[in-house]
C-alpha cells in the first residue's frame, strides 16, 4: 500500500465535550455509553460543573411549582424531567453551623462511576464555587453555580485536595493520573458570565490556580493539572508566564506546576486551524511547557447569529444535525493532520450527548426505546474504524472539496473520502465523481465494505426540520432507521490487479465515505478495574429487571430489583457517604417504587420511599418523596409519624426556596 507518514493519532478527534454532572448520569444517555462500551469511539469527555451547589436557571420555575403543588411540571412530549437532572453539580461541599468543612461525594461518585463504566476518562474541570465560601456579593450564573471567588484559599485548596484524594482512594492512583484536572470554565469570557470580572480578574484567576494546582499535587504529585480553559486569548501568555515564572500565591515561589494547556474555540475551519497555531507558537515560546498536551475541551463551529442587536446562540440552525456537521468535523481532521503546528493533543466537540428533543449541538436523540444518533456521532463511529497507521492520500490537496485521510492495520486498509463545502450549509452543490485507486494490496485483502454518510444515508434528520423532529410514532422509527450507518457496497471477492483496485466514488455535497478493504480495524478491548466490573454487573442486574417488567413479568422484575437492592447494601465502597446502597440499589428501589404504586400496593410503595429517603438524595428528590409520604400518611391517618415527615419536609422547602427565589443571576453571554 501507499507510504506510511506516520500515526494516524485518533486521541486528537476521539473525545466529547460532555455536559454537567446529572446530565453525564441522565438514563437517556445509557445507549450512547453501552456504544461506547463497545466500540471505544470516545475516550475522554470534560465534566462541566463539578463544583456546582445550584440549579439550572431554565428549571427555577420548574421547582417553584414543585413548591406549589407538590409536583414536578410535565413537559409538552408527556415527559417529566428526572428530579435529580434538576441540579447541574456534585453538590460536593458544606459547612456546619461552626463552619468546619463537610464533604459528600456520593454525587461525584456516581457521575465519574457512569463515566468509568462507559470506557470514558474525565476532563475534570473544577468551575463554579460552593455556596459555602464565596466572596462577596453571590452571583449565579445561567447553569446555576456561584462565579464568585472563594473567601478563604485555605479551605478551597483542601476542597481540591480531598477530592484529588477521594478519587485516588476510590479508582487507584494508576487510573486519576490519566485523568485531567483543570481550572474553571472561560474566567476570560468578558461579560463575566461565568467568573466575577473586575480589574483584578486576571490575579484573582491565578491565585485560585495556584492553590487548585498545590492542592491537587499535595494529594497526588503525579495528578495532571493545568488550564485555563479560556474563550479568549488575551490572558493566554500571561497565564503560561505565570506558571512560568510568576510568584506563587499558594507556596510563595516561582510559577506553578503545569501538565496540561487547555482553551476553547469556534469557527470555520480554517479560523480553528489558524488559531491552535497562533496558540502553540506561544506555548513554543516556553521552553518548560513546549511538551505539555493540549486540550480544547468546546471545539466546534460557530453557531452565532444577530437578533435585536445582540448575538445570541442560532440554537435552531438545523445544518448543525445534517451531514454539513460530519463533513466539516472530517475538514477540520484533515486539515490538524497535515500540519504539526495546526494539531491539538486532543479536541471534543461541544454540546450535549443525548438529548429527549433538539439542543443545540446534540449527538442523539432518545426518547422511550429508540435512540437515533445524529451524523456527528455516526461520523465518530466511522472514524473508530480507521487504523492507527496513516497512509499517504495523492490526488487532491487539503483545501479541495474532496479530500480525506487514509489508515492501515495488519489486517487492512481504510480510505475515508468527504466531499465538503463550507459555504454550502444546505448541501445544494454539485456531486463529485471521484477515481479512486489504492495500490500495493495483498490478495488476501477480498474484502471491501463501503459505508456513505450524506443527506440520504446514516442520516435520522432526512426531511425533518428541528422545531418538530417528530410529531408521531411512525416518524420517529423512520428517523431511527435513517440513522443506522449505511453500507452502500460490499463484497467478499474484490478482483485485485497487479496489487491495486480502483473504484468510482460519487460523492455528493457534504458527504463522508469510508472504503474499508480486508478487515476492520477492531476496537482495544475494553478492560475495566474490579469496581467498574461490580458496577456492570448491577447495570446487568438493573436492566435485566426492566426489560422483564417490559416483557409484562412484573413478579420476575420485582425479584430482580429486591435482589440487586439486597446486594448492594452496605456496599458502597466509600464510607464517607453514610450511604447503605449502591447507585444501581437506589435505582432500583425506585424501580421498586414505581411497580408499586402501579399495582396499588401501597403500604410496599411507602416502604419503599422511606428506604429511600436513607439514602443520599438530591432535595428535588427528597422532596417529591416527602411530599408522597405526606399524602400516604394523610390517608392513613399515622399523625405521629407525619408530623416527623412534615416537619423534614419544611427544611426541605426552605433549601429549595433559596434556590428557587434567587434573584442574583449573572446574564448569560447568549441573552439579550
Amino acid at each position: 500500500m501507499g507510504k506510511s507518514v506516520g500515526k494516524l493519532d485518533h486521541d486528537m478527534w476521539s473525545n466529547i465535550s460532555g455536559t454537567c454532572a446529572f446530565h453525564i448520569i441522565n438514563e437517556d444517555n445509557g445507549p450512547l455509553w453501552e456504544l461506547n462500551r463497545a466500540t471505544g469511539m470516545f475516550q475522554y469527555t470534560r465534566t462541566f460543573g463539578v463544583l456546582n451547589d445550584g440549579m439550572d436557571k431554565r428549571q427555577v420555575e420548574g421547582v417553584k411549582k414543585l413548591l406549589q403543588e407538590g409536583e414536578l411540571p410535565v413537559s409538552p412530549t408527556g415527559r417529566q424531567r428526572s428530579p435529580e437532572t434538576y441540579y447541574k453539580g456534585c453538590q460536593i461541599y458544606s459547612e456546619d453551623e461552626n463552619g468546619n468543612p463537610k464533604y459528600n461525594f456520593w454525587h461525584l461518585d456516581r457521575m465519574l462511576d457512569t463515566l468509568l463504566s462507559a470506557r470514558l476518562k474525565p476532563v475534570f474541570q473544577c468551575n463554579m464555587m460552593p455556596d459555602a465560601f464565596v466572596s462577596g456579593e453571590k452571583l449565579r450564573c445561567a447553569d446555576g453555580g456561584l462565579v464568585n471567588t472563594p473567601k478563604d484559599y485555605i479551605k478551597w485548596r483542601d476542597l481540591i485536595y480531598n477530592i484529588v484524594k477521594h478519587c485516588v482512594q476510590r479508582y487507584g492512583a494508576e487510573e486519576v493520573r490519566s485523568w485531567y484536572f483543570v481550572l474553571w470554565n472561560e474566567p476570560d469570557l468578558r461579560n463575566g458570565a461565568y467568573f466575577v470580572q473586575d480589574s483584578n480578574s486576571f490575579s484573582n484567576y491565578v491565585k485560585m490556580y495556584d492553590f487548585f494546582a498545590d492542592g491537587a499535587k499535595a494529594a497526588d504529585a503525579q495528578v495532571k493539572v493545568g488550564g485555563a480553559e479560556l474563550a479568549f486569548k488575551e490572558w493566554f501568555k500571561f497565564f503560561l508566564k505565570h506558571c512560568a515564572n510568576g510568584v506563587n500565591a499558594a507556596t510563595g515561589g516561582t510559577g506553578a506546576p503545569l501538565d496540561v494547556i487547555s482553551w476553547h474555540q469556534y469557527g470555520t475551519t480554517e479560523h480553528l486551524l489558524a488559531y491552535n497555531r497562533n496558540m502553540m507558537k506561544t506555548i513554543q515560546s516556553f521552553p518548560s511547557f513546549k511538551d505539555c498536551p493540549t486540550l480544547v475541551t468546546e471545539w466546534g463551529r460557530n453557531l452565532m447569529k444577530m437578533e435585536g442587536g445582540n448575538l445570541v446562540n442560532d440554537v435552531n440552525a438545523e445544518d448543525q444535525y445534517t451531514s454539513y456537521e460530519a463533513a466539516y468535523l472530517c475538514e477540520y481532521i484533515a486539515g490538524a493532520l497535515r500540519n504539526n503546528k495546526s494539531r491539538p493533543s486532543r479536541f471534543m466537540r461541544s454540546g450535549s450527548t443525548t438529548k429527549s428533543t433538539a439542543y443545540y449541538r446534540y449527538h442523539s436523540i432518545k426518547y422511550g426505546r429508540y435512540f437515533i444518533p445524529m451524523p456527528i456521532l455516526n461520523v465518530h463511529l466511522l472514524l473508530a474504524k480507521m487504523g492507527s497507521e496513516q497512509i499517504e492520500l495523492k490526488g487532491s490537496s487539503f483545501g479541495d472539496a474532496v479530500f480525506g485521510v487514509a489508515g492501515r492495520t495488519p489486517e487492512g486498509a481504510q480510505v475515508l473520502i468527504y466531499n465538503f463545502n463550507e459555504k454550502d450549509k444546505k448541501s445544494e452543490s454539485k456531486t463529485k465523481g471521484v477515481n479512486l485507486t489504492v495500490k500495493g494490496l495483498p490478495a488476501t485483502w477480498s474484502k471491501m465494505k463501503r459505508y456513505q454518510l450524506d443527506n440520504r444515508n446514516s442520516n435520522a434528520w432526512t426531511g425533518y426540520s428541528v422545531d418538530k423532529p417528530f410529531s408521531s410514532m411512525e416518524q420517529l422509527m423512520q428517523m431511527a432507521k435513517n440513522s443506522s450507518l449505511k453500507i452502500t457496497e460490499q463484497t467478499d471477492r474484490l478482483e485485485i490487479k497487479e496489487g491495486q483496485i480502483t473504484f468510482r466514488l460519487n460523492l455528493p455535497p457534504n458527504s463522508v465515505s469510508l472504503i474499508v478493504l480486508g478487515e476492520e480495524a477492531v476496537p482495544l478491548k475494553f478492560i475495566p478495574s474490579p469496581h467498574i466490573v461490580k458496577l456492570l454487573r448491577e447495570e446487568f442486574t438493573y436492566n435485566s429487571a426492566r426489560a422483564k417488567l417490559d416483557q409484562g413479568d412484573a413478579a420476575g422484575a420485582k425479584a430482580g430489583f429486591e435482589q440487586l437492592v439486597a446486594d448492594s447494601f452496605a456496599a458502597v465502597a466509600d464510607k464517607s457517604s453514610n450511604n447503605p446502597y449502591s447507585f444501581w440499589g437506589q435505582k432500583a428501589l425506585y424501580a421498586l417504587r414505581d411497580l408499586a404504586v402501579k399495582q396499588r400496593d401501597l403500604a410496599y410503595a411507602d416502604t419503599a420511599r422511606v428506604r429511600l429517603l436513607s439514602t443520599t438524595l438530591t432535595d428535588v428528590e427528597r422532596f417529591v418523596l416527602l411530599n408522597e409520604r405526606q399524602r400516604h400518611l394523610e390517608a392513613a391517618e399515622s399523625k405521629a409519624e407525619l408530623q416527623v415527615v412534615q416537619k423534614e419536609l419544611n427544611l426541605v422547602r426552605s433549601r429549595l426556596e433559596y434556590y428557587a427565589n434567587w434573584s442574583k443571576w449573572v446574564k448569560h453571554w447568549s441573552e439579550k
